[in-house]
C-alpha cells in the first residue's frame, strides 16, 4: 500500500515539491510555447517583481522606426532617430488552490493521494493560466461553458480587467471560419495602427493564430484533402525545431495554426467562436517572488514562481497541501489600442 508523505517540518522536501510544482504547472499550459523574455516573444515574461516588492510592473513596447533614413552623401549627423517606446503596465495578485484528505481516506485506497494531489494541482494551474491568458488576449471571457466563471475569477483576481479590441484590431466574419480568413487576419495585422509585428522564427516572420475546435472543423470541411495536407506539412516538418510549431495543426500564409478549447465562446441566437492572431509582444505575464524569504516556517518553500504548502490539522488526522503563485497576465495596449493581436469571431456550421 502506498504511504502518503507528510512534509511538515521537512524544508528540503517541501522545496523539492515546490520546484516540481512550478515545472509541472507551467508544463501543463499550452501557452508555454509562446512565452519568452525577449521583445520578439508573443507572450513576454517579466520577472522584475520576482526580485522584490511591488504589485505593478511597467514595461516598454518597441514600435517600428518611421521615415526612410538618408541617401547618398547626405549628412546623417543630426538627423538620427531616437527610439520612442510605448509603455504599458500590468498588476499581479496572489492566487491559491489546495486539496485536503483524512488518514482513513488514504487507508482505504492503494492510490498515493499525495502524488495524485500534486498532479491534480499542476493540471489545475495549467488550465487556469490558459483560460486567463486567452481571455485577456481576446478581450472577453465569452458566455458559454466556463466563460462567466472565468470572467468572475478574473474580477476576483482583482487586476488587469478584460478589454475588448479596438476596431482596427478585430474582424467579425459573420460566417463560418475558412482558410481565406488567414489572409484577412494578416491584412488586418499589416494595416493596423499600431501595426501587429510578427515574431521571427528561424529568420522568417510568423504569426500564431489560435482557433476554437469548431472553427478548425469548419476549416477542415471547407478545404480539400490535398489542401489540408499542404497546411499540415510544414508544421510536421518543423515541429521539432521551434516551440512555436509544437502541437501546431499546420501553417498557412505565414500563420502557424493552433487550437484550444479554452478560447472564449458566446451562446445565443448565433454561436460565436473567438479566435486571435498573435504577433510579437501580444501579451505580458509577470510573476511575483516566491515565498521562501517571506517567513521562517519550515513547512513552506518556494520554487521559482510557485510555492507549495503542506498542513496537518485535527491532531494529525487531516492532511492538506496547497500551491500558490503571485502572477498577472494581460493583453498589451497603447493609447487604448491593441498592440500585438487581431481578434476574429466566426459562427458555427448549422447542425
Amino acid at each position: 500500500m502506498a504511504i502518503t508523505e507528510i512534509l511538515t517540518g521537512d524544508a528540503q522536501a517541501v522545496k523539492r515539491w515546490s520546484t516540481r510544482m512550478m515545472v509541472e504547472a507551467i508544463g501543463q499550459t499550452y501557452i508555454k510555447r509562446f512565452m519568452g523574455s525577449s521583445k520578439s516573444a508573443i507572450l513576454q515574461v517579466h520577472n522584475d517583481l520576482s526580485k522584490g516588492a511591488g504589485d505593478d510592473i511597467k514595461y516598454d513596447l518597441l514600435p517600428l522606426i518611421s521615415g526612410f533614413g538618408v541617401f547618398g552623401d547626405t549628412r546623417l549627423k543630426g538627423q538620427e532617430k531616437a527610439l520612442t517606446y510605448f509603455q504599458d503596465s500590468l498588476k499581479i495578485e496572489q492566487q491559491r488552490e489546495g486539496i485536503t484528505w483524512g488518514r482513513m481516506t488514504q487507508q482505504r485506497t492503494l492510490h498515493d493521494i499525495m502524488e495524485d494531489s500534486v498532479v491534480a494541482l499542476s493540471k489545475f494551474w495549467g488550465r487556469v493560466m490558459d483560460q486567463f491568458t486567452l481571455a485577456q488576449l481576446c478581450g472577453t471571457a465569452g458566455t458559454a461553458g466556463e466563460g462567466p466563471a472565468v470572467a468572475a475569477a478574473i474580477t476576483a483576481h482583482g487586476v488587469n480587467a478584460l478589454v475588448a479590441p479596438d476596431a482596427g484590431h478585430t474582424i467579425a466574419t459573420g460566417a463560418i471560419f475558412t482558410v481565406d480568413n488567414f489572409r484577412k487576419l494578416r491584412e488586418k495585422a499589416a494595416l493596423a495602427a499600431p501595426i501587429v509585428q510578427p515574431t521571427m522564427v528561424e529568420g522568417s516572420p510568423k504569426y500564431v493564430v489560435m482557433l476554437r475546435p469548431e472553427a478548425v472543423t469548419s476549416m477542415k470541411n471547407e478545404v480539400t484533402a490535398n489542401k489540408w495536407r499542404e497546411i499540415t506539412a510544414q508544421a510536421e516538418s518543423r515541429g521539432a525545431s521551434n516551440p512555436i510549431y509544437t502541437g501546431a495543426l499546420g501553417e498557412f500564409d505565414g500563420c502557424v495554426i493552433h487550437e484550444s478549447i479554452y478560447l472564449p465562446k458566446d451562446t445565443g441566437g448565433t454561436q460565436l467562436n473567438y479566435g486571435v492572431l498573435l504577433g510579437a509582444q501580444a501579451g505580458s505575464i509577470a510573476f511575483g517572488r516566491s515565498y521562501q524569504d517571506l517567513g521562517s516556517s519550515p513547512s513552506k518553500s518556494g520554487g521559482e514562481n510557485f510555492s507549495f504548502f503542506d498542513d496537518v490539522d485535527d491532531y494529525g488526522n487531516e492532511i492538506g497541501i496547497s500551491a500558490a503563485t503571485i502572477w498577472g497576465v494581460k493583453k498589451n495596449r497603447f493609447n487604448s489600442l491593441d498592440y500585438g493581436t487581431v481578434r476574429i469571431t466566426s459562427t458555427e456550421n448549422p447542425q
